[in-house]
């Protein structure tokens, strides 16, 4: 099993991150990965003012995020589709109140995060049809952020 407790906010390129997850989560085994939810940690400003690393926001599913640099989490999972199966996608809002300002994580309960957790495939198949899902991602496309591919090898 690989488990990434907030993590993937902090990499130049998430797709290349999972990419590495999966190959070293063995066939059958679980991903279980957790981000900040953009809507409730960022709450509408970027960069981020609670997390100045943060390279990504992230979003469980929306047609629209306000962050420019937005990941989709639905999207992503269907990339990978072939290579894995996605068994939970939730947003923990556990003792979360959006009338109080600021981090809520820096207090001892409350959470604001996605959790989603992926089966590697036995054998990977075919991708699923994205349903135009592709043209459609909140997800930048590569070079379109202004920051440098990481390199792949």
């Amino acid at each position: 099993m690989v488990h990434a407790n907030h993590c993937l906010q902090h990499v130049v390129d998430p797709r290349v991150a999972l990419s590495h997850w999966i190959r070293v989560t063995r066939p059958g085994g679980h991903l279980v990965i957790t981000v900040p939810d953009e809507d409730m940690y960022e709450r509408g400003q970027w960069p981020s003012r609670a997390n100045a690393d943060h390279k990504w926001s992230f979003t469980a599913f929306k047609a629209e995020s306000w962050a420019p640099k937005s990941v989709n989490l639905l999207d992503l999972a269907r990339e990978f589709g072939g290579l894995v199966e996605l068994e939970r996608l939730q947003v923990v809002r556990d003792f979360f109140r959006p009338e109080l300002p600021g981090d809520q994580t820096m207090g001892p309960v409350a959470e604001c995060a996605i959790e989603f957790v992926l089966r590697r495939r036995p054998e990977p198949v075919a991708a699923p049809l994205l349903h135009d899902a592709a043209t459609r991602s909140l997800i930048p496309p590569p070079g379109a952020t202004g920051c440098r591919p990481a390199a792949r090898g």
